[in-house]
Formats: C-alpha cells, structure tokens, sequence
C-alpha cells in the first residue's frame, strides 16, 4: 500500500479548492514528517486538535502504561477511576459559582452540540413550536442537529433537518431580540467564528446576549469545540469575555488527539433531562479519560498557555506587519494562536504555496488562511511560518 492510502493531511477542510494531500509518518511537537523525512511547520494541528503537540512523551507513557497494565478501554457505566479524575478536573476549571458541575462526554464536537441542544429541549420542554436561534456564519457539525444550526447553505443543502431555527446576525443585539420569541428553547454561539474566517465576537454583544438570556431564562449554548483548552491564550475563551454559558461544548484540545468530547451544564438544566433521554457507547471511556487527565496536568506543568501567549504576541505583530507591507493581506484577525488571514482574492494557490515551503495552514472560506499550530510550538517555528508566508506574498506582488 502506497504512503498516501495510509495517513494524509488534507489543506482544506473540505472547502472543495484543491485536494494536494501529504503523506505522513510522524509528529513531534509542532512538526510533522513525510515518508521522504521532509519536515512541516504544522499550522493545521488537526484543525485544532493537537494543543500539546505530537508525541509527548507523558501522553505515550499513558496510552502504554494504559494498554499494558491491560486497563479496558471501554467499561459501560461502571465506574472507572480515569473518568471521575477527569470529570473532576473539567469542573474544577469552571469560573466559581457558574454552577457548571454536571457533565456528559461523548466522542466529539458535534456530539457535544448534539447533547446541548437535546439538553435544552428538555429543559424547555414545556415549549410546544420550539425554537433555536444560531447565528450567519456559524459552524457547529455535520450531524443533523448540528447542521441545522450551521449556516453555510452548501453543508445543508439536500438534508431535513431541524425545524424552527433562526439565524440571527453576528454581533447585532438587535437582531437577536427581533428573532427571540417566547418559542425559543436557546441561543447557540461561537465566542469566534472560526470555519467561515476567524471572526470573534464582541464583548459588548456577548454580554448584553448573555443579559438577555438571564432575562428570558433561555440557555445561552457556547461553542468552544475549536476555542477551548487554551487556543485562545486562555483555558476557554468565553474567559476573554468574563461571561459564563449555561452549557459548554468541548471537544478537539481535551485529549490530545483521542476522539473525545464533553457537554457540561448546570444541575437546574440537568435536572430535566430524565434518565435513558441522552447516551452513549464510548464516551467517558477509560482509556480516552486517562489521556485527557495527562492532558490536563500537561497544561499546569508546562505552562501551556503561557507559550501560547508569547508566541501570539510575537505573531500578530509580524502578521500587521505584512498586512501594512503587501496589499495582497487585507485584514488579521482572532486571539491567541487561533489566527485568521485575510486575503484580497482567494488562497488556494496560498496555501499550496506554503505547503511546498514547509508549512501546513487551512483555509477558512475561500480568502481566509487560518493558522492553528500546536500551542507548544516555538518562536522559531513561528518565525519560519512568517517566512514563508512573507516569501508566498511577495511572490503575488512580483
């Protein structure tokens, strides 16, 4: 079997512009190898996955202390030591008294947004013609409730899908309240927009969203599948704004690349959601819990996103840098080492570009190039990445 039918990193998240795939073998820390031993600056990080890196040593230790000690990988819901650390730990990182105690794992982004919205129908379950209210630009899964609240019509088109829901402007209070009925069962949002070109949202409007919310006494559902586990120079972003949801969804950064993901919420919401309503197969496994854990403690001892925050604080400067110095860039945007690059016209030949200098990014739409490296990426890495970005732009100039 040749290389490429084993592993490939893909350049574009399905946005249909090209499809030049690399074969790779091996990571370790913010750098991938192909078969031939080229290195590559990952900027990609499994679209956001891969918070601590590639192969740290503590994770391997873990997985094979885990497969040897002949610890199950999967164990129902029986009670697993693993878990309970985890659980412990994710609540322990919750802002105090935001009553974000209960919490439900399953396997991914979109299974976690799965769960929030099933949670708030329970809760408003008293509501007869429910209603969700997302918002444009929003992109939440694939999975037919995830779907209908993402907004992009190409990822929708050809489905049923949910009933009832809204999509309100982003950053426009007043487009939310002209939307909000006595109908709507909750309000879903991405703290940054990333999928559709790194956009994050505006203080102003998350807390006054967040008033409005406490006043209708509608869960306020944030997104921080791509945003959380430090992403964003904090452990979650919703930190940035000083405002607190009443569910979270997690997933991507709580692994370290083990599929996993988690629903967290309030005892009032949980309380309505009666049992045999919601479940899973293998979420909360043990296995997939022993990682998270080591993860988690990775990020204390290391100093996560303390590197995060300095590596963004050189990069942002040296990216304004190149905007002010080639027309080509129109706008920068995002927080922490979730970064967007605007482009004047589309990136696909960008990002090819780059992919032959070393360096692998995404896009976000087509004019956007979205950078998520592994938070424990270098200021030399870095360095590299803004080479080879300033040698691609020139390029376009000549």
């Amino acid at each position: 079997m040749h290389p490429e039918e084993i592993i490939t990193i893909e350049n574009a998240h399905d946005s249909g512009q090209f499809n030049k795939k690399v074969p790779i073998l091996k990571g370790e820390g913010a750098v991938l190898y192909g078969y031939d031993g080229k290195p590559f600056i990952d900027c990609v990080g499994g679209h956001g996955v891969s918070v601590i890196g590639y192969s740290h040593p503590r994770i391997v230790k873990v997985i094979c202390d885990h497969l040897q000690a002949h610890r199950p990988i999967t164990c129902g819901h029986f009670y697993d030591e693993s878990r309970a650390e985890l659980l412990q730990l994710l609540v322990g990182l919750m802002p105090q008294g935001s009553n974000l105690s209960r919490v439900f794992f399953c396997n991914s982004g979109t299974e976690s947004i799965e769960a929030a919205l099933k949670f708030a129908m329970k809760y408003k379950k008293n509501v007869k013609d429910k209603e969700i209210l997302g918002f444009k630009r929003a992109f939440h899964g694939r999975t037919l409730g995830a779907l209908s609240i993402t907004f992009e019509p190409r990822y929708r088109q050809d489905y049923v899908l949910i009933p009832g829901v809204k999509h309100a402007s982003f950053n426009d209070i007043d487009s939310v309240k002209a939307m909000m009925t006595e109908n709507t069962i909750c309000v879903i949002l991405e703290l940054i927009q990333g999928e559709q070109g790194v956009y994050p949202a505006d203080p102003k409007f998350v807390k006054d969203l967040r008033d409005l919310c406490t006043q209708k006494d509608v869960p306020l559902i944030f997104d921080e599948v791509q945003t959380g586990f430090g992403r964003t120079g904090k452990m979650f972003c919703f930190e940035h704004y000083g405002v607190t949801p009443d569910i979270l969804c997690l997933a991507k950064g709580i692994a370290a690349g083990i599929p996993m993901g988690a629903t967290i919420t309030t005892d009032k919401i949980m309380s309505a959601v009666d049992t045999g309503s919601h479940g899973t197969t293998f979420g909360g496994n043990p296995f997939a819990c022993a990682v998270g854990v080591e993860s988690l403690k990775i990020f204390k001892d290391e100093k996560i996103i303390d590197n995060c925050n300095k590596i963004s604080a050189f990069i942002f400067p040296e990216l304004e840098r190149l905007r002010q110095t080639y027309p080509a860039i129109k706008e920068v945007r995002g927080k922490g080492l979730m970064i967007g690059i605007q482009f004047r016209g589309k990136v696909a030949d960008i990002v090819k570009k780059m992919q032959d200098k070393g360096v692998l990014v995404l896009t976000a739409g087509f004019t956007v190039i979205r950078l998520l490296p592994p938070l424990v990426i270098s200021k030399g890495q870095a360095k590299q990445v803004i080479d080879a970005l300033e040698a691609v732009v020139k390029e376009i100039k000549e």
